[in-house]
């Protein structure tokens, strides 16, 4: 839709909301990630060295299982606890 695209390319990158409880390094993450000037945007050498990444690149996450468990969360995404500490672990 043109409208979505148009806002894309002119509104700034969304924001993750600090109510929703994600820890300030992993907004922060995000942020960088979404900066949309690509001179001001982190290369990915730059990324890696994030905070972010160097608190959670050693723990061993088995990601097919956290996928199966999360989306057998979603089917009410209103009332399912999807976002939390035992499923995220960059949840604060």
């Amino acid at each position: 839709d043109f409208e979505v695209l148009t806002k894309v390319l002119q509104e700034e990158p969304p924001l993750l909301p600090g109510h929703m409880g994600f820890s300030g390094d992993f907004q922060s993450f995000v942020k960088d990630c979404l900066t949309k000037d690509h001179r001001k945007r982190p290369k990915y050498n730059k990324l890696l060295e994030h905070s972010f990444i160097k608190r959670y690149e050693m723990l061993e996450v088995d990601v097919a299982s956290w996928f199966k468990d999360v989306m057998a969360k979603t089917e009410s995404p209103r009332t399912s606890g999807v976002l939390s500490q035992h499923h995220l672990p960059f949840f604060r």
